[in-house]
Order: C-alpha cells, then sequence, then structure tokens
C-alpha cells in the first residue's frame, strides 16, 4: 500500500452512519509504554462523536479520544474513562486541536495546546498486539461494533502519533500550526489508510483554519 502525503488535506465525513470510518495503517507495530497521538478536527454537530480509536486484541478502547456534545472531549485509556475535560475554548475558524499522551505512569489530554492529567491512569500501562486505529467510529469490539450514534461528522485533518510524549512545548507550537517533527507511528505527510462507507478526502478550504 502506498504511502500518501495528505498535507494541506482533510478526511471529510458527510454523514452520520457506522460504515463511514478511516482505517489508519501505522509505520510500527511494537508494544509501546508511552506514546502521543494528535490531530484536528472541524465538526458543527453536538452531539456524541468518537474521533479517535485505537483498538488492541485485549482492549477495544486501548485509547479513545471521544467528543461529548458541545466542548467536552475525554480521553480513555486501557479501558478506563478517568474524567471529561470541558472546552469552552473554541478558535476563530471552529478548528479544534486535541492530542493525548501518556507513559507508564500518567496521562494527558490537550485541547488547542492546553492540557489537563487525566488522574485515573493505570501504572505501568503498555500497549501490545497489533493496533486497529480507526477515526470517526467507536470500536466496541476489536475491528468493529460500531454504532451511528457515535459516529463522527465534520473533517479529521494531520494526524499523527508519536511513540513517546512530546513536550509541552511541542504540543503548543503544534496547536497554533507551528512545524514539529512528524510521528514516527503515523504521519500525516506519509499516511497509509482505507476508507470505508462516504469518507472523502479534500483540501481544506480554509486556509487560516489554524488560527
Amino acid at each position: 500500500m502506498p504511502q500518501i502525503d495528505l498535507s494541506g488535506k482533510a478526511f471529510y465525513f458527510h454523514e452520520t452512519s457506522s460504515s463511514n470510518y478511516v482505517k489508519l495503517i501505522p509505520d510500527k507495530e511494537e508494544a509501546v509504554s508511552a506514546a502521543t497521538i494528535c490531530h484536528r478536527y472541524h465538526s458543527t454537530l453536538t452531539t456524541d462523536q468518537c474521533l479517535l480509536s485505537f483498538a488492541t486484541p485485549s482492549k477495544d478502547n486501548t485509547f479513545l479520544l471521544f467528543k461529548f456534545g458541545y466542548g467536552k472531549h475525554t480521553m480513555a485509556m486501557n479501558n478506563d474513562q478517568p474524567e471529561l475535560l470541558m472546552s469552552d475554548e473554541r478558535t476563530p475558524s471552529g478548528w479544534t486541536h486535541v492530542c493525548g499522551t501518556w507513559e507508564t505512569s500518567s496521562g494527558k489530554l490537550w485541547i488547542n495546546g492546553k492540557g489537563r492529567e487525566m488522574k485515573a491512569v493505570k501504572k505501568g500501562m503498555l500497549v501490545e498486539g497489533k493496533p486497529i486505529i480507526i477515526l470517526g467510529q467507536d470500536q466496541d469490539t476489536y475491528r468493529g461494533g460500531f454504532q451511528s450514534s457515535q459516529a463522527f461528522v465534520g473533517q479529521i485533518t494531520e494526524v499523527h502519533m508519536w511513540d513517546y510524549v512530546l513536550s509541552e512545548c511541542e504540543i503548543s507550537a503544534m496547536s497554533v500550526g507551528l512545524a514539529v517533527n512528524p510521528g514516527n507511528v503515523l504521519n500525516w505527510k506519509s499516511m497509509q489508510y482505507t476508507r470505508s462507507g462516504h469518507v472523502l478526502v479534500k483540501s481544506i478550504d480554509d486556509t487560516c483554519y489554524v488560527k
């Protein structure tokens, strides 16, 4: 499968459906004890929506980024959902930058460059087993269990994953559109993926979407 440079493009999820999603193919599948996953999204819906679902054979919610209604985000890890993060700050363009980080003893959710620690993260978390990474749907089972009530509708871009924790400065820089080293597990500039249902790849119309 070819690796595609998606710079300046986004996945467009046009309608609520359990069959609309994107599967991302990671460059690495080794076990990890630390990671950072980031992306930027735009949606006008005020319903529950799954942004990103990372599942392994032993845990369907190994890592989950989810939005509950307007401005409420959560990060689930190891099938735990420690707390919600309220985020009322929206950029003038309507785009939201989201990052989740974890290491062996802590996790943190970042919204538009501001982080909040997830206090209930299990110590010694190790992610192992072949990962399935999905945009736009929540895997209630490994590789599936999708529900239209959790479907994402909108645009997702700039998806990156690293097998280490980025610094606060790096995450803050990304949130305002500054360049950092691309992900070494998922790289938006060199991505392998498959699409299901009505999901398009289109150029981003708004040149100021990071402002």
